[in-house]
Formats: structure tokens, C-alpha cells, sequence
């Protein structure tokens, strides 16, 4: 930040009285001078990287969807292991050399990991172009589940933690096609199980990344709502119990995040409830507006509750 005329006389006036040297005083203006511009530099090489990654993954699909279908099979894993390995050399480079990925931090780190990231996602595409097609889908998943770990290992933060917890869920849904031929009863219980662990994972502090929770939480819901896919009844009633078990977890760690899910759960589990237990006679409107009741009460609750501790 830029030091005011009356910023500068305090600290001259700091000088005056002995409690700083001039080169003391000299070296926290300069240091405060130069902050802004320090700042606005280090966004711009930020932007820069995102838009480079952008433009790599971007070059690819076009490069992709004009050509694609001409070029050999070798030649499109050629150029998805290409699209792969190039933000990962260029990651480290940014960060001044394998050893020194870890250290990385603020603007730097944030490039890094989107990064790493993309490289996940290309290598998962190299992986499901090579596999011949009767093997399934799982290859690819745990391809990029693993590059996503790999990164997230070597610079735990956001991008590399949510690819981590979106391949998660990308290999549970390929197990399912795969192995299970989308059994609900199975499919159900993996997603639960998935988005529970990543859950668990946030909440115990092994995974410190709150889009983790987020994802995590996510795949749980939509575990909970998945029998809904087949018209199965007791969608509503899985989705409710965890709610409630995300209410629990609230009341005992205060993670708003886990308080939003849980509400998300009974506004989505209620009303599925009430239409089935009605035979679908309540409209609507009347559906929207039940929803919105739970969401005041939910509202209300949390107000009087946070009104109470702040006593």
C-alpha cells in the first residue's frame, strides 16, 4: 500500500524521537511502497498461467475436433500424452525445479496446481484413447485419480484436491458401469462410501482443502439420491439420514459446509417424501413452497443457535 503524508511524518517523527534509524524507517517505507506493485505482478503471471492452461487444453479440443477422426490411433495418444506432460514440465519450471514444488506458494502455487490438475485430465483421456474399448472405463478413471494424487502430494492444495475427489468419483461411477452393470443397491453404497471418506479425510485433517469437504459432501448427496434414478422409493430416506448425520457433524465440529449439506439433504428429501407418501397429489407450488419452509425454519434455527453462543 501506498503511504499517506501523514504516515510518512509519523514515522519521521519516529525517527526524530530515537524509537527508529533512518535506514529503518527508509526500509518499512520502501517495503510498503512496493507492496501493491509486488501484488499486481504476481496476479498478472497468475492470470497468464490459467490462460496458458486454458489455451493448451483449448488447442487440444480444437485440434481434436477437426482432426480427429483422420488421425491414427497412436497419434491421438500421442498428442493427449503431449497435452498431459506439458503442464506438469511447466509447472515445475514455474517452480523452480522439482524440489522446490512443495515450497511453493501464494500466486506461484495456485498456477502450479491448475496445472497439475490439467495434467490429470489429459492423461486420463491418453488412457481412454489406448484402452480398446471392451476393457471399460475404470483405466482411465484411476489414471486420473492417480495423477490427481500424485499432485496433490506434491503441492497440497485446492485444484489438486478437488481433481483428487472428482476422479474419486469418476472411478466409483466406472466400477459401477463396469463391474456392476449400474446395480442401484451397489452404486448407492459406493458413492455414499466415497463421498464419506473424502468427507472424513477433510474433517480429521489429512486432507486440509475445504473443496475437498465440498466435493466430498457432494458425491454423498448425490450416493443418497441415486436410487431416485430408478424410481426407487427409498431415495428420499437415504438422503435424509444423512442429512440429519451432517447436522450431527455440524453440532460437534461447527463446519458451516457441513451444515449447508445437511440442509441441502432435507430440502431435497423432504418434499421427494411428501410426493410420495401423497401419490404425487401435492402440485408444484406446493412443493416449492414446502422447501421453503424447511429452508426458514433451517434459517431460524441457525440464527437463534448462533444468537445463544454469541452470548
Amino acid at each position: 500500500m501506498k503511504l499517506t503524508e501523514q504516515q510518512r511524518a509519523a514515522l519521521q517523527e519516529l525517527v526524530g524521537r530515537g524509537v527508529l534509524g533512518q535506514d529503518q524507517a527508509d526500509a518499512v517505507r520502501a517495503a510498503l511502497d512496493s507492496g501493491p506493485t509486488r501484488s499486481r505482478r504476481g496476479v498478472l503471471w497468475e492470470v497468464l498461467g490459467y490462460l496458458g492452461g486454458v489455451l493448451v487444453l483449448s488447442g487440444a479440443l480444437l485440434l481434436a475436433g477437426q482432426t480427429w477422426a483422420e488421425l491414427p490411433e497412436p497419434a491421438r495418444v500421442l498428442i493427449l500424452t503431449a497435452v498431459a506432460v506439458l503442464p506438469a514440465g511447466v509447472g515445475v519450471f514455474i517452480a523452480g525445479g522439482p524440489g522446490r514444488v512443495r515450497s511453493s506458494r501464494g500466486h506461484r502455487a495456485r498456477v502450479i496446481t491448475v496445472l497439475f490438475a490439467l495434467t490429470a485430465v489429459a492423461g486420463a483421456a491418453a488412457v481412454g484413447t489406448a484402452v480398446p474399448e471392451p476393457v471399460g472405463e475404470w483405466p482411465w478413471a484411476v489414471t486420473g485419480l492417480v495423477l490427481a494424487v500424485v499432485g496433490y502430494l506434491a503441492l497440497p492444495a485446492a485444484f489438486t484436491a478437488f481433481a483428487s475427489c472428482a476422479f474419486t468419483a469418476a472411478l466409483v461411477l466406472a466400477a459401477a458401469s463396469d463391474w456392476f452393470s449400474w446395480s442401484v443397491p451397489v452404486t448407492t453404497g459406493l458413492l455414499l462410501g466415497a463421498g464419506l471418506l473424502w468427507t472424513v479425510l477433510v474433517l480429521t485433517g489429512v486432507v486440509a482443502q475445504r473443496t475437498a469437504l465440498a466435493c466430498g459432501l457432494a458425491i454423498a448427496l448425490t450416493g443418497a439420491q441415486w436410487p431416485a434414478s430408478e424410481s426407487w422409493p427409498w431415495a428420499y430416506g437415504s438422503t435424509f439420514v444423512l442429512a440429519l448425520l451432517l447436522l450431527a457433524a455440524f453440532l460437534r465440529s461447527r463446519d458451516p459446509v457441513l451444515l449447508a449439506a445437511g440442509v441441502i439433504g432435507v430440502v431435497i428429501a423432504v418434499p421427494e417424501a411428501v410426493w410420495d407418501w401423497t401419490g404425487g397429489a401435492l402440485s408444484a407450488p406446493l412443493i416449492v413452497l414446502l422447501a421453503g419452509v424447511v429452508l426458514l425454519v433451517a434459517g431460524g434455527v441457525g440464527l437463534g443457535w448462533r444468537r445463544r453462543t454469541a452470548r
